[in-house]
């Protein structure tokens, strides 16, 4: 109890002294990326604390921490409140999403092993296409009945309903492999729910992004743009580059790693750092995804004849730090307003989503002789959304720019994403604990100890 209250107590004149300093520096012209990354890492780092000291998960607090400094929190923010971040700091810390992504999918590719892969995508390719086949035939068939109607005037009567659907039952198929590995490792789960939630995780995104450019060409030609449909020439090619020369480079870099690592024993924590800062220029330079670079790399230099787990060892040390600012920042994009604005129907595709969600993966989970009891929980690790499903918002809404209903589902679907974000990870911690997966862990810290060096196999 001492604990809490002196942690709440350091937050509020963190939040106090955040704001003053936000005041001096205004007439310069904001108070800079280095001081907002060093007041919001601090802060949610805190607020995680605070969450974690009543049994819920520490990225909850991060998120909560972002939504209440963020600009969409501004309408039920009280005006004596003594630190908000505006749109265009929001805008400059988001320049670190490339290097926090790097890390994070650095240290899941680490944790996949070539002799688990095997099992692991045998039991993948039956609750895959069960999963994807339910969740977004379900929503296909739903929205337009169950969903849709409650819109009243929100998209307008002219809408077309199938294509609107089509586009929502590509995104309630999405999760979020970054949420998934940072719940993994904070609670330490071990067992083969978590094994095969973050590789299940990864191969979804890989389909979705076909699946839903596909569906944006199939919109945009109905539609009768030309111009439009005329453009899926060259989005074939830049898809299969964003996939396969993501994970091309991403192996190259794992590679190079694992060559140079072996003579810096002693320093792996910088290096870590130095490769995601080299994999998120790259990914910027070249158009590919950091997401899918990372995890490439990570796999390749783990799973390379005589690698030890020193890097992976050291990217776990890094992930606090990161997940801290990575997941505030994404908090602070939720716009409450369209949530507040869109909650009913919002709250009714996450329902019918949730029930798909559940028996899809349950079913397919059994068929897969996935033991008992992670089958009747596996589920819970894709109820998340977090910024792959924003970005294909953002995909939709260009591609769709003049039709009189892209703003409004627009509008919809990041509500429906909002609500996923907040409370994705209080379920699946729930359904990690329910599967006997999580280890009791020492509460993590900012500073971690100095590493040794890294023994070879």
């Amino acid at each position: 109890m001492r604990r809490s209250l002196a942690l709440l107590a350091t937050l509020a004149a963190l939040l106090v002294l955040g704001g003053q300093v936000a005041g001096d520096a205004a007439s310069e012209g904001g108070r800079g990326l280095v001081l907002g990354l060093g007041i919001l890492l601090l802060a949610a780092w805190i607020s995680g604390e605070l969450l974690a000291a009543l049994r819920l998960p520490r990225i909850c607090g991060y998120l909560l921490l972002g939504v209440l400094l963020g600009p969409g929190a501004a309408a039920i923010r009280p005006s004596w409140f003594p630190l908000a971040l505006s749109a265009e700091e929001i805008a400059s810390l988001k320049l670190v999403d490339g290097l926090a992504i790097s890390v994070i999918a650095f240290v899941a590719g680490g944790e996949v092993r070539l002799d688990r892969l095997r099992d692991l995508l045998r039991q993948v390719r039956i609750v895959l296409p069960l999963q994807s086949v339910a969740v977004i035939g379900g929503m296909m068939l739903l929205l337009p009945l169950v969903v849709l109607p409650r819109l009243g005037g929100e998209l307008g009567a002219e809408e077309p309903r199938l294509a609107i659907a089509a586009v929502a039952a590509l995104l309630a198929f999405s999760n979020s492999p970054a949420v998934i590995i940072a719940v993994l490792k904070e609670v330490r789960a071990r067992g083969p729910m978590a094994d095969l939630s973050m590789t299940f995780a990864v191969l979804v995104d890989l389909v979705l992004i076909v699946l839903f450019a596909m569906t944006l060409f199939w919109i945009v030609a109905a539609s009768g743009d030309d111009a439009g449909a005329a453009g899926w020439t060259s989005l074939a090619p830049s898809l299969a580059w964003h996939l396969l020369g993501s994970i091309a480079l991403g192996a190259a870099v794992g590679a190079a790693v694992r060559a140079v690592a072996r003579g810096i024993p002693g320093q792996l924590d910088a290096f870590v750092l130095v490769i995601a800062f080299v994999i998120a220029v790259v990914a910027q330079v070249a158009g590919t995804a950091p997401l899918l670079m990372g995890l490439a790399a990570g796999f390749v230099q783990a799973n390379l004849r005589g690698s030890g787990d020193g890097l992976r060892h050291a990217g776990e040390r890094l992930l606090l730090p990161v997940c801290c600012v990575f997941f505030a920042v994404a908090g602070a994009s939720v716009n409450l307003a369209s949530l507040a604005t869109l909650w009913t129907a919002a709250l009714a595709i996450v329902v019918v989503r949730l029930v798909l969600l559940w028996t899809s993966t349950t079913a397919g989970a059994s068929l897969a002789g996935v033991p008992a009891p992670a089958r009747w929980w596996l589920w819970t690790a894709f109820v998340s959304q977090a910024g792959l499903s924003i970005g294909l918002v953002g995909e939709a809404r260009r591609s769709l720019d003049g039709l009189p209903w892209s703003d409004d589902l627009a509008t919809l679907l990041l509500a429906v994403i909002a609500i996923h974000e907040l409370f994705g990870p209080l379920v699946m911690r729930l359904g990690l604990t329910r599967a006997g997966e999580v280890r009791t862990a020492a509460p993590p810290q900012l500073v971690a100890p100095a590493s040794a060096p890294e023994p070879s196999r």
